[in-house]
């Protein structure tokens, strides 16, 4: 059986993207090309699918896109609603907190006694952190997230037989 983690992860790590997205479906349609394969396009959203999933008594799924990595982890939000809005306030405390405490420090290292000076530097440093922390880079270590799944939906594709009324929806976003 062909390692489909492997080579999903070595030739196409990153699929973020337009046209890593494009790359790679691709990639799926050279490698079913028994299935009959259509592209659903919603806005920026390009969901492959894999034979005919409406008449199909089992479909199997798997994101194929790559999630970004940012300065900050990705934190699952809890479902309820108090301690979501207790943390978003508390988050927000922390970096209001810091730019504060940061702009002052600045001030005072460089001698500035100038109030609306140390009020610039703080907007200044508090829009940045928000920007920067907000800022995605692209992650090439997907092993263990999408690429895993996908991997897995290539293999059960090459291994279930065509005509036992599946199908396979790789996902994208």
């Amino acid at each position: 059986m062909k390692d489909y983690l492997n080579e999903i992860n070595d030739l196409y790590p990153i699929r973020r993207k337009y046209a890593d997205k494009t790359r790679f479906i691709e990639y799926v349609k050279q490698e079913v090309p028994e299935y009959e394969i259509e592209i659903q396009e919603d806005k920026k959203t390009r969901n492959i699918v894999i034979g005919d999933f409406k008449k199909a008594r089992v479909v199997f799924t798997a994101h194929y896109d790559t999630p970004a990595v940012s300065l900050i982890p990705n934190i699952m939000m809890p479902l309820n609603r108090a301690i979501y809005f207790s943390y978003t306030i508390a988050f927000a405390m922390v970096i209001v907190a810091a730019s504060l405490f940061l702009a002052q420090l600045i001030s005072v290292l460089l001698r500035i006694d100038n109030p609306q000076f140390t009020r610039g530097l703080y907007l200044f440093i508090y829009f940045s952190a928000f920007y920067l922390l907000m800022f995605a880079f692209d992650n090439k270590h997907n092993k263990n997230d999408n690429t895993s799944g996908t991997a897995a939906v290539m293999s059960l594709i090459k291994s279930i037989d065509k005509d036992s009324n599946v199908a396979f929806i790789l996902f994208d976003n």
